[in-house]
């Protein structure tokens, strides 16, 4: 018997009418895009409710539009629970309001064998996976996905998962669900998302590490990152690209209460 987990976050971080999340990835696409040239292998995506970063996540999606891609991978973190070790979804299908989607049991089987396990208890509470996956529906329809959660943001995690990731056979893109900075000051919002995301340009996950470690640099899915940028030195990644930057408050037009960075950021090889 298969296995499905159903949308947790449907009518909440976004819509559950199929109908109304097309309409509004169709209002995202109206804004101002250029895609890298070259062979994108992964992106960073934020996890916020659409009317928050969905045009930022848009934008991050389209860098793996129409490939021809053996599975996407969705890296996060847990929001939840800490637990040390990463696992993968353990079911087969994820449901949204969009339909079914497969986990890509050939690839889980692989990250099994490579030390990850598998459970899909700490998925059910999680949102930074499952916003990713109607933006999968949209612009890689048939696609397999693979879900993988960290629960400690450590170097060690990140590296494990990239290692485990690095065995997996054809194509594969890689997306590192992730806000940036949380609090309640817009200039130091600003300050922090701009270290952060250069320290995300260095392609180096341990000095991206040193630098959460110390409050320098935020980020939710740090281990997802990490992951993403141990990864990419193992695949031969050469650069990074901001497609885009923003935050809630300019989203919402306040400058004042809380806010939350989200950036979109494609990785090159």
């Amino acid at each position: 018997m298969m296995e499905k987990r159903p949308p947790a976050y449907a009518g909440s971080f976004y819509p559950d009418d199929p109908d109304r999340i097309k309409r509004m990835v169709e209002d995202f696409l109206t804004q101002p895009v250029e895609i890298p040239k070259g062979e994108i292998i992964g992106a960073v995506s934020p996890h916020a409710g659409y009317q928050y970063s969905g045009a930022i996540a848009t934008l991050a999606h389209l860098c793996h539009r129409d490939g021809k891609w053996d599975r996407i991978v969705i890296i996060g973190p847990s929001h939840h629970a800490y637990f040390k070790d990463p696992v993968v979804e353990g079911r087969d299908f994820w449901i949204t309001p969009l339909g079914e989607v497969e986990i890509d049991g050939e690839g889980r089987s692989i990250l099994i064998g490579s030390g990850i396990g598998a459970d899909h208890r700490p998925f059910d509470p999680e949102h930074s996976l499952e916003v990713q996956v109607p933006f999968i529906q949209i612009f890689s329809p048939g696609v397999k996905i693979l879900p993988i959660m960290i629960g400690d943001q450590s170097l060690e995690s990140g590296e494990r998962v990239a290692q485990a990731l690095s065995q997996l056979p054809g194509s594969t893109f890689i997306l590192a669900s992730s806000d940036l900075y949380h609090g309640y000051s817009y200039e130091v919002c600003k300050k922090t998302d701009t270290h952060t995301i250069e320290m995300i340009l260095t392609l180096d996950p341990g000095r991206f590490q040193e630098e959460l470690s110390t409050g320098r640099a935020m980020a939710c899915g740090g281990g997802p990152i990490i992951a993403l940028l141990s990864y990419g030195r193992k695949i031969g990644v050469t650069k990074a690209e901001v497609l885009r930057y923003t935050n809630s408050n300019d989203v919402t037009g306040t400058k004042g209460g809380y806010c939350v960075g989200y950036v979109a950021i494609a990785f090159l090889r």
